[in-house]
């Protein structure tokens, strides 16, 4: 079952202003920003498609090349039977005119038909097992092909259950450091895009009060780039409650919580976030996405 859900896995946004958010999904058709084991996944996942797309391509050829079989065996039964009948006839006919069998003409025209007969009957056993030789070769191919898909999808389990491993085992220990240790090794996390790490970390800190507008900002943040829209607004919510004063991720925070209302639909709550952006933060960068972002809502409506 493991496996089947890891291929599963194994089967993207348009808008330029925020490519940036999409650093480590597996599924852009261009991805950037992958740890060494996303890389790892990521060139197996293209290996298999690959080896899927041959196995089917074998399959098709297999398919065809089976019922080319049937329907020569069709024929090679059919034939066996006119040489059959051919046969008798010229044996019965040679029982009773054995001195004219040679001259007489219905002889020599059964006998060419029979010649004939025999030569299509020689003919579709040679191209019956010439077949018969390709389709077991080409089965072969399709079960190492098939066999090759299967060692890839354990590589990446064995790989995932290390990497799961690993992570227990981190997840395990961190709750004995400090706290500004947690933060800093979260934030470390979060920014090389391993984001299960982060969560745990970010989220233990949010239970402890840590930094915690910032705790929450990130724990919206891991929402957001997972396009879990919901969860992250309400974690942008709580961070903007807890914030005391404006921060260095405040513009971030209103331009993704502004996004996040717009996947959602929520075109009023998408505006108000955009514009107070832009009346809070005219220089910073992402108010000039936000403008943007409002000029395609007006055509919206």
């Amino acid at each position: 079952m493991k496996k089947l859900i890891i291929l599963s896995l194994l089967i993207a946004y348009s808008n330029a202003d925020v490519s940036a958010f999409e650093a480590g999904n597996l599924d852009s058709s261009n991805p950037y920003g992958l740890t060494k084991d996303e890389k790892y996944i990521l060139k197996n996942k293209k290996e298999i498609e690959k080896l899927k797309a041959i196995v089917q391509s074998q399959t098709k050829i297999i398919n065809s090349q089976e019922k080319d079989i049937y329907n020569l065996r069709t024929k090679l039964f059919e034939y066996t039977q006119k040489f059959d009948n051919l046969t008798q006839k010229i044996e019965g006919i040679t029982t009773i005119l054995p001195s004219f069998a040679e001259t007489t003409a219905e002889v020599d025209m059964l006998k060419k038909e029979f010649n004939t007969t025999n030569n299509d009957i020689m003919n579709l056993r040679n191209e019956l097992n010439n077949l018969k030789l390709v389709v077991s070769q080409n089965q072969e191919i399709d079960k190492n092909n098939t066999q090759k898909i299967i060692n890839l999808i354990e590589n990446i389990a064995k790989r995932l259950d290390k990497q799961s491993s690993k992570v227990k085992k981190t997840n395990n220990d961190f709750k004995n450091w400090p706290l500004n240790k947690i933060f800093a090794s979260a934030l470390n996390d979060y920014r090389k895009n391993r984001f299960s790490l982060s969560y745990d970390k970010f989220y233990y800190l949010y239970q402890k009060k840590y930094r915690l507008s910032e705790s929450l900002f990130y724990l919206g943040e891991i929402n957001y780039r997972r396009a879990h829209y919901k969860t992250a607004l309400a974690f942008y919510k709580k961070s903007i409650s807890n914030m005391k004063k404006t921060t260095y991720f405040t513009d971030d925070l209103l331009y993704h919580t502004g996004y996040a209302f717009e996947k959602l639909k929520n075109y009023d709550g998408a505006k108000k976030s955009y514009l107070k952006l832009i009346h809070d933060f005219p220089k910073s960068t992402l108010a000039k996405y936000a403008k943007k972002r409002l000029e395609n809502l007006e055509k919206i409506k």
